[in-house]
């Protein structure tokens, strides 16, 4: 817990170290694709830890109900022990003896059971209470490391888009060239073959 507790504090430090993003040296739509199918598995990140935080939640406030269930099962087993080792002193023949302190056995059992669930459970709240500062820096680490790829991202398709109005422009401008050789052609050979192109 506590080296994730750090590991994620670290990140976030070294990402809010970081400057602005900067444009992309180069582009292309390969380059494009990945950055969004990054981004869609980023997004997936967070909604799958927003949904752990909030089973962690749901875990959390139920564990002290379910304590306090525990213990009173393991108090009517303690009662119910007491109850039948007296009824064993009384017990008539022998076969009722031994079926009474089956059930004893049994009753103190429940009992033992009981209170390791209890154990159990109360370790597990500690552990609960424990690990939500760390999912909770995790989810804030996600969140941050979203919104720069989001920034990337716009980056990316302002220089994308840039690229692409660029390429365009290159091929009006060779159209327009190739339409005035055509227009000004001194031969019909030369003619056909600016028109063709």
């Amino acid at each position: 817990i506590e080296d994730r507790l750090r590991n994620a504090n670290d990140q976030l430090a070294a990402l809010s170290a970081k400057g602005a993003p900067q444009p992309p040296a180069t582009v292309d739509k390969k380059g494009f694709e990945s950055f969004n199918a990054g981004l869609d598995q980023e997004r997936d990140r967070i909604a799958a830890l927003r949904n752990t935080i909030g089973e962690h939640r749901k875990r959390l406030e139920a564990l002290p109900d379910l304590i306090a269930k525990t213990r009173k099962e393991s108090e009517a087993a303690e009662k119910n022990a007491s109850l039948l080792a007296e009824s064993s002193k009384s017990a008539k023949t022998d076969t009722e003896k031994k079926l009474i302190d089956l059930r004893l056995e049994n009753a103190r059992l429940e009992k033992q059971m009981a209170l390791k669930s209890i154990k159990i459970l109360t370790e597990e709240a500690d552990l609960a209470a424990d690990l939500e500062p760390v999912l909770n820096a995790e989810l804030e680490l996600a969140e941050k490391q979203l919104e720069r790829l989001e920034q990337e991202l716009e980056l990316y398709s302002k220089a994308y888009e840039q690229q692409l109005a660029l390429a365009q422009q290159q091929k009006v401008d060779s159209l327009a060239r190739k339409e005035k050789e055509a227009a000004t052609a001194k031969t019909p050979a030369a003619r056909f073959i600016a028109e063709w192109e």
